[in-house]
């Protein structure tokens, strides 16, 4: 990722947290969708997809922290 974007992205984290923090419950719930599906594929009930993939991938509000926490803008 060039400097300009790392910098634009960051700043954008910055001043639009609300929205930022919208798209990434969006972007994960998405994986957690896909994950699910593919465990359906499987045979596994719809519920008992998502319970395993919740566990596998642990939870998503510290998945939310670490990928907050990668930026440089956390420092602020």
């Amino acid at each position: 990722m060039s400097l300009l974007r790392s910098l634009l992205d960051g700043l954008r984290s910055l001043f639009r947290k609300e929205r930022v923090s919208h798209e990434l419950d969006e972007e994960l719930n998405g994986f957690l969708e896909m994950a699910a599906e593919e465990k359906m594929k499987q045979g596994m009930t719809r519920k008992d997809a998502l319970r395993a993939v919740r566990l596998e991938r642990g939870s998503l509000e510290v998945t939310k922290e670490v990928v907050r926490s990668a930026g440089w803008e956390s420092f602020l």
